[in-house]
């Protein structure tokens, strides 16, 4: 997995981890065991998917200081950058006198971390590869920064919902997940994303891969016995919607929009392509952040309206 800082929701880069939950990582003393006011608050988040989080706790008004890439919501393209791929700046952060630091244990650079701590900042490490991982690191951030117990509560009810929604969904079905379509770059033995997709029996046909994120041949798409392929771009589709009679009538319009035509990259093999082609995503997919969860739920939704037997 990745060790350097690398920062963006693109294919390209995916907020991956290798440790299963979170953790408070500091010795110093902090007042959390009285309780801090928000006006005592000063939170820094060293990842785009911990800003993110932290906003969902409420707690965005607090942040004083975010990474590179932390584009949402809004309101976070105004806070002051202190990390990116080169590094965490630490005498800015030092200056702002943090009293919660987050950062990505597997993302940003241990020599940061290693003068972090020695600075005796209070200190938070977060690690996910799994969407249990990710439910875990969310109750512990709202623990670590003290956020509103019913704000977190009503959160992690919220994706519990949207998972036991998606998890009804229980007939396997192979299916490709594209990532980059010049060169053909499809998902592999990434945990992340192959936790997400079987949240709905979703079956990665090219799992058992060697590498996170294979280049592919396209003859390998067409021999594959995929029944679905998952496009992952994060514009909304103008396009028409590819075989119709297959989709069930009762879906809702937002889900009809993300099934696509055949991708004009693939358009030269379309007479040998039988799959249909769905639209994920992948700002939302590719980071550990609820808003993940709320974007598979609608895939898997999707998914299982379309009748594969048209396809055959």
């Amino acid at each position: 997995m990745m060790k350097t800082l690398t920062f963006c929701a693109a294919f390209t880069v995916l907020l991956c981890a290798t440790i299963s939950v979170g953790k408070v990582s500091d010795t110093a003393p902090h007042s959390s065991d009285q309780g801090m006011s928000a006006a005592q608050k000063r939170i820094i988040a060293l990842s785009p998917h911990l800003t993110e989080i932290v906003f969902a706790l409420g707690e965005g008004h607090n942040l004083v200081g975010v990474s590179d890439y932390s584009d949402y919501p809004q309101a976070a393209k105004s806070i002051p950058r202190l990390a990116s791929y080169q590094g965490a700046n630490i005498p800015a952060i030092l200056r702002l006198k943090p009293s919660h630091v987050l950062y990505w244990e597997g993302g940003n650079k241990d020599a940061d971390i290693a003068k972090m701590r020695a600075s005796s900042l209070h200190l938070y490490a977060s690690s996910v590869d799994s969407v249990d991982s990710l439910i875990a690191d969310i109750e512990n951030i709202a623990k670590f920064i003290e956020a509103d117990q019913e704000i977190a509560q009503a959160l992690i009810e919220t994706l519990s919902d949207n998972l036991k929604r998606a998890s009804e969904f229980k007939t396997p079905i192979d299916a490709i997940y594209v990532m980059n379509p010049l060169p053909l770059m499809v998902l592999g033995n990434d945990p992340w994303l192959n936790d997400l997709l079987s949240i709905c029996s979703l079956q990665n046909v090219f799992f058992s891969s060697l590498s996170p994120y294979p280049q592919l041949g396209i003859e390998r798409i067409l021999r594959s016995k995929a029944k679905l392929i998952i496009y992952a771009q994060n514009k909304a589709s103008n396009e028409a919607q590819s075989t119709l009679d297959s989709v069930n009538k009762s879906v809702s319009s937002e889900l009809r929009a993300r099934q696509i035509q055949i991708p004009d990259e693939f358009s030269e093999h379309k007479e040998h392509i039988l799959a249909p082609f769905i639209q994920a995503n992948p700002d939302k997919l590719h980071r550990f952040t609820p808003r993940a969860i709320e974007e598979m739920t609608k895939v898997c939704e999707l998914a299982y309206t379309i009748n594969y037997d048209v396809q055959s």
